[in-house]
């Protein structure tokens, strides 16, 4: 009976110091992701910084380019424009002509 005893005794306690050194293990690997994941936030907040730095430095371009875009097409309206009246102001000569003819 005492060796039963004796022999459930140093199971217990080699699973109890299994388990401890289980623990332990677990608690570094914990902490080794906790550092990884504060690392990658700080990383991810630099580039964010980073990102919003250029955005603020993007913005004059963009606008310069949307003022572009809406003088380029002002140009192009304008220009059909002055082919419409071009042919307008053809047509109000070929009728004029066909007046004076007429008078004549």
């Amino acid at each position: 009976m005492k060796k039963i005893l004796i022999i459930f005794g140093v199971l217990s306690i080699g699973i109890i110091l299994f388990l401890l050194l289980e623990n332990h293990n677990i608690r570094k690997r914990i902490k080794a992701h906790r550092e990884e994941i504060e690392i990658s936030s700080g990383y991810i907040e630099k580039l964010s910084a980073e990102n919003r730095r250029l955005k603020e430095l993007n913005k004059p371009k963009q606008q310069a380019d949307n003022i572009n875009e809406k003088l380029n097409n002002y140009i192009k309206k304008d220009s059909s424009d002055e082919k419409l009246l071009s042919v307008k102001k053809r047509e109000l000569k070929e009728k004029l002509e066909k007046i004076k003819k007429r008078k004549k």
